[in-house]
C-alpha cells in the first residue's frame, strides 16, 4: 500500500493525515528525539495513527467533505478543513506507534467476558480481587499528549446538538 497523505484537497486513497516532514518537524520544534528510524517506519507508524483517530469518525465537532478520511471537514467550527489539532494528535499517535509498534491493546478480559482494569491475587491465605472497568464511562486517556490535540476536534458530552 502507498502512503498517501490527505491535504485538504480530498486526496483519493489517502491514509495519513500527516506527512513525515510535518511530523519530523513537529518532533524536532519540540525537541523530541525517539522520532527516528527509516521513513517507511516512520509512514507506517502515520497510517496506525490516522487509522486511530478515524476511530473517532462519528464524534468530531464538523461533518466531513467525504474523502477516504473523515478529515478535510467543514469547517463549521473554524478550526480549519485540517485543523493543527488533528495533525499534532496523528504526530503523538505516531510516535507511540513507531516506539511500540501498536496503539491498540489487547485488554484483559475476565473468564465472564468483562475486561480487567485490575486483578490482585495472593495464594496464601487466598485473597482474589478484580476490578472491571466500567463500561458505561467513557475511554481512559491512554495518551494524554495526544489525546489533548483530539480532544478539542470532538464533541463534549455536555454540548446539546440540535438537528
Amino acid at each position: 500500500m502507498a502512503f498517501i497523505v490527505e491535504d485538504g484537497t480530498i486526496v483519493a486513497g489517502a491514509n495519513s493525515y500527516a506527512s513525515v516532514a510535518y511530523a519530523d518537524s513537529y518532533f524536532t520544534d519540540r525537541g523530541i528525539v525517539t522520532w527516528t528510524g527509516a521513513n517507511s517506519l516512520k509512514q507506517a507508524a502515520l497510517i496506525l495513527a490516522t487509522d486511530y483517530v478515524e476511530a473517532f469518525k462519528g464524534k468530531f465537532k464538523d461533518t466531513s467533505l467525504g474523502g477516504t478520511l473523515f478529515f478535510p471537514s467543514s469547517n463549521v467550527t473554524g478550526m480549519g478543513e485540517m485543523p493543527s489539532q488533528l495533525l499534532n494528535a496523528t504526530c503523538e499517535y505516531a510516535l507511540r506507534a513507531l516506539v511500540s509498534g501498536t496503539l491498540d491493546s489487547d485488554p484483559t478480559i475476565d473468564a465472564t467476558g468483562y475486561p480487567l482494569s485490575e486483578l490482585e491475587k495472593t495464594v496464601g491465605p487466598l485473597t482474589t480481587k478484580k476490578k472491571f472497568f466500567n463500561t458505561s464511562t467513557s475511554r481512559v486517556s491512554r495518551f494524554p499528549s495526544a489525546d489533548k490535540y483530539l480532544k478539542q476536534l470532538l464533541i463534549s458530552s455536555n454540548t446539546v446538538i440540535r438537528g
